[in-house]
């Protein structure tokens, strides 16, 4: 997860430490193509607005902008419940059209951001962001919030060997072009191991004279 923290002494960093309860998740409601993780991060390190959460997800990557143990000013509920106690995630919704249902990267993405962090924070507890006062957010022509908690609480319960479910397409793939042995999966690549993945897909080719 890249970090771009929103820098200390700012107003919609207010610094106030909390114990994280939960995750609640919302959209960012910006269909623009380029609204992606990279343009909210510089839009909250710049903004006026008493505006912030924790984390960005697009189809990529993920950008952490507050620390897991400070509140951010994402729930809408001023001091209350959420706001206070919980860790905000925004789903970028830059690659769809008003109205269209998420990618499956973007979706795939949030799968494993959110089920990352709730394993590694020992958090249980999931909601999205129309709890706190029945804002459509997420937006429901985005996905089925139901399924989306059940395949988040379904990505925590794999375990450290096995091949995460929205990667099984392409790691058979792999395995199957000899470019890698089919073990190890969630260990990091070093760099001798990527080139030679590089080698045995034939994609590297030697200059001559």
């Amino acid at each position: 997860m890249e970090q771009w923290p929103i820098p200390l002494g700012r107003h919609n960093r207010p610094g106030r430490k909390m114990k994280p309860k939960g995750i609640l998740y919302h959209c960012t409601a910006n269909w623009n193509p380029s609204a992606d993780a990279e343009m909210h991060a510089r839009y909250l390190v710049t903004t006026d607005r008493e505006v912030s959460w924790h984390v960005t997800v697009d189809h990529k990557k993920a950008i952490q902008h507050l620390p897991f143990d400070e509140i951010g000013w994402h729930a809408g509920d001023g001091n209350g419940e959420y706001n206070s106690n919980w860790i905000g995630v925004e789903i970028c919704c830059n690659r769809v059209k008003y109205g269209q249902p998420l990618d499956k990267e973007t979706y795939q993405n949030a799968v494993r951001v959110i089920s990352g962090l709730m394993k590694e924070l020992g958090l249980t507890e999931l909601k999205p962001h129309k709890v706190v006062y029945g804002k459509d957010c997420p937006h429901h022509t985005l996905f089925d919030h139901a399924q989306f908690e059940k395949d988040v609480r379904e990505a925590m319960t794999e375990e450290k060997d096995d091949v995460p479910t929205w990667a099984k397409a392409s790691w058979e793939k792999a395995v199957n072009a000899k470019a890698i042995d089919g073990t190890r999966p969630n260990d990091a690549l070093t760099r001798a191991e990527f080139i030679t993945v590089l080698d045995r897909l034939g994609l590297i080719q030697e200059k001559k004279g």
